[in-house]
């Protein structure tokens, strides 16, 4: 499965999806690809069947600046024209996503193969750089967090650990752990704080769909139940405290106490995402309905749809419409899932970018001797 996207030119812009497959990361516009350089994953056979779905239906941003280049004429000292010095730009280790350059697609990502239980990081103008990771307790969601660092929690619904991982991004070797929760988590995500939050069933003891803010030393900030809430995917908190989380072929949007201030009914089952944006819109992955969702800020109601083709062209693989970023120019980078077994990585492409009126512009092609779904 495929989850979060990263993308820059020669300055680094960075964003964080979430899907089957993960991509976490997406940079760069600066030349083609390479010819792939890689360690093999394995691979078995099997048919797309969600683990997670009760039911079988097919059923911040901010354009990044470059420094403007001179516009001052040459220095001249003594007849002889001399060029002027520019001051030097001191680079920070990590650059946030609402950095990002606006006409990129991406070119380095970091991706969550669920059926592998694998993290992967892709980089198709540097080959060499790549690097696979198995991660104990399995790769469900990624966050890019900082710091040259990639958050990656565990499984929902495997043997554990339960927690999350910190990968660094340079070496692929996981930097720090949190594990030993009781009961599965399905989603993180880092907060501004530097608390986590994750959502489970029945995590950490609770009742149905859990919400939990907790920091690295496991202690509970928060906790909230939600006996009534079923096949749901990911949990994320907007900027003004409030968080999405689906229910069902229903997204919600509730505030810090757990009332709910809005919900749409996407058609499909699992409401897989959702965010809200700096205009105040919301955006919505609908699972198995092959299509993102944009709502009015004001009204809530729905402005725009983007459908995603199916796998394969026809009806046999339909799209499936997980995790996905929204570039500052508007446009969609968004995973497809292929299915939840082993040999799914010849079936694509995968990552896709969009327009917000639903053009391809741009698809990579996964690798499948590497890459399940």
């Amino acid at each position: 499965m495929k989850r979060n996207v990263i993308n820059a030119n020669l300055r680094h812009s960075w964003i964080a999806l979430t899907v089957f497959p993960l991509i976490a990361g997406l940079q760069s516009c600066s030349k083609p690809p390479l010819p792939y350089q890689y360690k093999s994953g394995s691979s078995d056979a099997g048919a797309k069947v969600d683990p997670d779905d009760s039911d079988d239906k097919d059923d911040d941003n901010t354009e990044g600046n470059d420094d403007p280049e001179s516009t001052k004429d040459p220095v001249t000292t003594s007849g002889t024209k001399t060029e002027e010095i520019p001051t030097p730009v001191e680079v920070p280790k990590f650059v946030p996503c609402t950095e990002q350059a606006a006409k990129c697609s991406p070119h380095q990502m970091v991706l969550a193969d669920y059926s592998l239980g694998r993290l992967l990081y892709v980089n198709l103008d540097d080959p060499s750089k790549d690097w696979n990771l198995d991660v104990p307790g399995g790769a469900r969601d990624v966050q890019l967090i900082g710091d040259n660092k990639v958050l990656v929690g565990t499984v929902e619904g495997g043997d554990g650990p339960f927690g999350w991982h910190e990968v660094d991004l340079a070496t692929g070797k996981i930097v720090k752990s949190v594990t030993g929760l009781t009961g599965p988590v399905m989603s993180v995500q880092r907060l501004a704080n530097g608390n986590t939050l994750l959502i489970g069933n029945n995590l950490l003891g609770g009742s149905g769909a859990v919400v939990v803010e907790t920091n690295d030393k496991k202690e509970v900030i928060s906790k909230r139940e939600f006996p009534g809430m079923a096949n749901f995917r990911t949990v994320r908190r907007s900027r003004d405290g409030h968080f999405f989380v689906g229910n069902g072929s229903n997204m919600m949007e509730m505030t810090s106490d757990g009332k709910e201030v809005w919900k749409s009914d996407v058609g499909a089952q699992p409401a897989y995402m959702g965010l809200k944006l700096a205009s105040g819109e919301r955006v919505v992955a609908s699972g198995h309905g092959g299509k993102i969702f944009t709502y009015d800020a004001k009204t809530g109601l729905k402005t725009k749809t983007v459908s995603l083709p199916d796998i394969d062209g026809t009806k046999s693989m339909p799209a499936f419409a997980s995790a996905f970023a929204v570039l500052p120019n508007g446009n969609y980078v968004t995973t497809n899932w292929a299915g939840g077994t082993k040999t799914h990585g010849n079936d694509g492409p995968q990552v896709s970018e969009y327009t917000p009126d639903g053009k391809l512009i741009w698809s990579w092609k996964q690798q499948a001797e590497r890459i399940s779904a």
